[in-house]
C-alpha cells in the first residue's frame, strides 16, 4: 500500500501517524524500491516498532531518515 493507504490503515487501528511519519516508515522499510509497503515489509515493521509489539526496540531510526 501507498502512504495513504497505509495511514488509513493505521487509523482504523487508531493509530495516529502523521504523513510525514508514514512517508518515512515506508522509505524505511520499503525493501524493493517500489514506493509502497506490501506484506512481507509490513511484517518487518510491525515486528521492529515497539509501538506495534511489545519488544521495546522502538523504530529502528538507523532506518528512517
Amino acid at each position: 500500500c501507498d502512504a495513504e493507504e497505509l495511514r488509513a490503515v493505521f487509523l482504523r487501528a487508531s493509530i495516529n501517524l502523521p504523513a510525514e511519519e508514514v512517508r518515512a516508515l515506508i522509505a524505511a522499510y520499503d525493501t524493493n524500491g517500489d514506493g509502497k509497503i506490501d506484506l512481507k515489509e509490513l511484517t518487518v515493521l510491525l515486528n521492529t516498532t515497539s509501538r506495534f509489539n511489545d519488544s521495546g526496540h522502538g523504530i529502528k531510526r538507523s532506518r528512517v531518515a
